[in-house]
């Protein structure tokens, strides 16, 4: 039995916009009635996934995955249902009533509040600790970091977009801050704010002070790791030119350890900024460092984020695609470390079916400092001078395979062999063959024999040209598509757009006449249930055979009765249509029938024809 009341569940639907959601992690364009993506559940090139805003729902057509607001979120976040109602409901408004949860030992319910507790209490803690750095930097310990910024041309909207802060130099700056405010020691560790000294001795709860604990982060600008919820989930610190770190060894950047909200291969920094910016432009643009993020930002480049200071992973270019569905710009530092990056990251982009290029920097430059000293119309001419990144990894093949035979040869099957079964488009894979070949001074046969070797089972490839191909040991089951004939389609479209005419069904005897019987039982069941007035498109959806499914969500997302005035009089002419195609049939059937009794073959043949050619209309079908 749910825990909300499901009246209460209905308010929160009513009262989201589910193309509003959807578009924060979707980049969503108006196509008719309805807002038009690439799909986030399924690698595709072409948008396939459609959301209607009035009838809230979602569908795609390519992976057949649909439902409403609440199934998007938890399909998208792995959240539970309830967790995602809550969210909802805080989101638009809406006040629930408290869950009446099954009774709990005292040690369980002391394991669920512990559970749900940690990630509110990190975030809280993080939100409070950014809220720290950023008043150090606006006070008197802040005017070099202030100034460091201003020489790198970071503008003050970017400072606070990204909330920007700084940790004084001292040991125990954040420490004595959390000890003002009662922080747990336990906490601030676990968040990586902190670390306890050598021997150090607390009482569990008690806040952390000078001679326990001292500040992880000391004299760097401060950047936080925003998520898409908008919530910081831990910090990325910068040294700070002429600062208390000159002359050490110390690492440019360090970022919290992981926590359980934070994992460093699940998120990119300048994410939470970048999404309209790439929305807008249709692209992103990958940077090494939080500095070349910020700027860009400051340049107007607002699509680009950076991975944190670890090699790209397949969770990073995943959250590329879900909001830069067209392309991304790999816009990496011009060293050979930039160079190889840019190499290894060219399969994750095949793997997620991403186009992408690589914009080659000159020698020794970085974004950050290109765009400072050539400004923007430099770096728009490097971007669109960019290549593709198949093509770019061949170039890199060649430069670095010069050395000895066996050093070429362990490159073409250790690196390019790999890469080339990805790209499933064969006049593509044999023109990049052609050109590493050419590259690594090797006989193209020898890279053609390689590349028809079998592969392992490697479940899912995707490709540049938009292919997609899986194995048997990962390949769901496909679903037959159904078609629906023409009054079928109309019929669920009216009843999409007026659901109040669902109980008109039945005393204007429609139902007898639905061509599908999957259709008619899904119908005859919705209308069998008394509690239901009416049956939105998601109810339907649901009640229908998968097989049926595309094209009843296609039927009901067209639009095509949104604006009639008399739905009423519609539903009539639907029926009248089927009573009318029924009647032309059964004539001409009675007609056949006489001419059998006749021996009349020629009129046979003609009377078949005619019936074959109004079963298709009825159909739908193509004469």
């Amino acid at each position: 039995m749910a825990l909300i009341p499901e009246d209460k569940i209905a308010e929160v639907r009513d009262r989201t916009d589910i193309v509003q959601v959807v578009g924060e992690y979707v980049s969503l364009r108006k196509s008719g009635v309805n807002h038009k993506g690439l799909c986030p559940f399924h690698a595709e090139r072409t948008p396939s996934f459609n959301v209607n805003s009035a009838k809230q729902i979602f569908h795609c057509f390519g992976c057949g995955k649909s439902g409403d607001v609440i199934t998007f979120l938890m399909e998208m976040n792995g959240q539970s249902f309830l967790d995602v109602v809550r969210e909802l409901a805080k989101r638009a408004g809406v006040m629930l009533p408290e869950a009446t949860r099954p009774a709990l030992s005292p040690a369980e319910r002391q394991v669920r509040e512990r559970h749900e507790a940690e990630k509110s209490r990190l975030l809280r803690l993080n939100a409070l600790a950014a809220s720290f750095f950023r008043g150090e930097l606006a006070g008197p310990q802040g005017a070099r970091p202030r100034a460091y910024l201003e020489r790198r041309g970071i503008p003050q909207p970017v400072v606070e977009s990204f909330q920007l802060g700084y940790a004084p130099p001292g040991w125990d700056g954040l420490v004595r801050f959390l000890e003002q405010k009662k922080v747990p020691h336990e906490l601030a560790e676990r968040a990586g704010l902190v670390r306890a000294r050598e021997h150090a001795r607390m009482a569990p709860g008690a806040a952390p002070m000078r001679a326990t604990h001292f500040d992880l982060f000391r004299d760097r600008l401060m950047c936080p790791i925003i998520d898409l919820q908008g919530e910081i989930v831990g910090f990325s610190g910068r040294i700070v030119d002429g600062g208390s770190h000159t002359g050490e060894e110390a690492p440019k950047y360090i970022n919290t350890p992981e926590t359980s909200v934070f994992k460093k291969g699940e998120h990119l920094f300048g994410l939470h900024a970048a999404k309209p910016g790439m929305r807008k432009s249709g692209r992103a643009i990958l940077v090494e460092g939080n500095f070349d993020v910020l700027t860009m930002h400051g340049h107007g480049f607002t699509e680009t984020v950076a991975p944190m200071g670890t090699a790209l992973t397949p969770a990073q270019v995943h959250l590329l695609h879900r909001f830069a569905p067209q392309r991304v710009y790999l816009f990496l530092d011009g060293d050979a470390a930039g160079r190889r990056a840019a190499a290894r990251s060219v399969g994750l982009f095949l793997d997620e079916d991403l186009l992408s290029f690589v914009a080659l920097l000159p020698q020794g430059e970085d974004p950050d400092s290109f765009l400072r000293q050539r400004g923007q119309p430099a770096v728009e001419a490097l971007l669109a001078a960019a290549k593709e990144s198949v093509e770019y990894f061949c170039d890199h093949a060649w430069a670095t395979g010069g050395g000895s035979i066996p050093e070429r040869v362990r490159i073409l099957e250790e690196e390019a062999v790999p890469l080339l079964h990805k790209v499933k488009n064969e006049m593509a894979r044999r023109r990049y063959a052609q050109q590493l070949a050419y590259g690594l001074d090797l006989p193209l046969t020898l890279l053609e024999r390689l590349l028809h070797v079998p592969r392992g089972a490697e479940g899912r490839n995707r490709s540049q040209s938009g292919t997609v191909t899986e194995t048997a040991s990962d390949a769901a089951t496909p679903v037959e598509p159904a078609t629906l004939a023409t009054t079928d389609v109309e019929l669920v479209a009216l009843i999409a757009d007026h659901p109040q005419l669902l109980m008109r069904l039945v005393p204007l005897g429609v139902l007898p006449r639905i061509v599908h019987p999957g259709l008619r039982a899904a119908l005859v069941e919705l209308c069998r249930r008394t509690d239901t007035a009416t049956v939105d498109a998601r109810a339907l959806a649901d009640a229908v055979d998968p097989a049926l499914r595309a094209a009843v969500m296609r039927a009901a997302l067209s639009g095509s009765y949104a604006d009639v005035a008399d739905p009423e009089r519609a539903l009539r002419a639907i029926v009248e249509r089927c009573i009318k195609s029924e009647v032309n049939i059964e004539r001409l059937q009675v007609a056949r029938t006489a001419a059998q009794a006749a021996g009349d073959a020629a009129k046979i043949r003609e009377l078949n024809a005619r019936i074959e050619e109004l079963n298709k209309q009825r159909l739908g079908l193509k004469s």
